[in-house]
């Protein structure tokens, strides 16, 4: 087994390598990256939800625990042509954050936070290097960044699709990336 660099940055507090198998990963496949969250294993259902491909986000908003100190979900706000349409990660039955407006040259390439058992903060990277507020608690064992792999120009190898990750309980207990090569 090769060490080669993955289609993610993968940081806690420092850029890493992660291993992977030999092989270059394909164009045309949807590829999962690596979870963050549930340092003491996971408990709950799997989830994959995707559906960002030939989208722009207009808005996000984050679900928490009512002590706003865990992440319960998140929406993803679009259009489909003239159609207003929802992308929703985990549980909606929590305390909704004010949604987050992106301006018309902003999409999302990443996520950044913390967790712990679940996950207890987030923040979305967006392509020109800003990142929305950080919602959720102050908690978490271990701060973590995800976003598709930048390339020397600045373009992006890679394009976000979607989440995977597990949720227990009604809160996200781990998180990753669906992303897809874009060569």
């Amino acid at each position: 087994m090769k060490l080669l660099p993955v289609f993610f940055a993968l940081a806690f507090s420092a850029q890493a390598q992660v291993s992977v198998p030999d092989g270059k990963a394909k164009l045309g496949e949807l590829h999962y990256g690596p979870l963050v969250g549930g340092t003491i294993g996971t408990l709950g259902e799997r989830f994959a939800v995707q559906g960002l491909t030939g989208i722009r986000v207009e808005g996000i908003r984050v679900n928490l625990t009512p002590e706003r100190n865990l992440v319960k979900g998140f929406q993803f706000f679009f259009r489909r042509g003239t159609r207003a349409d929802t992308l929703t990660v985990g549980s909606t039955d929590g305390v909704w954050e004010p949604t987050f407006s992106l301006r018309p040259d902003q999409s999302v390439v990443g996520v950044a936070g913390a967790g712990g058992w679940y996950l207890d903060r987030i923040e979305f990277l967006l392509s020109d290097g800003t990142q929305t507020p950080n919602y959720g608690g102050r908690g978490g064992d271990v701060d973590f960044r995800l976003s598709v792999h930048r390339r020397a120009d600045g373009s992006y190898a890679s394009e976000l699709r979607g989440f995977w990750g597990t949720r227990h309980e009604g809160r996200l207990e781990t998180l990753g990336l669906l992303h897809m090569p874009l060569e």
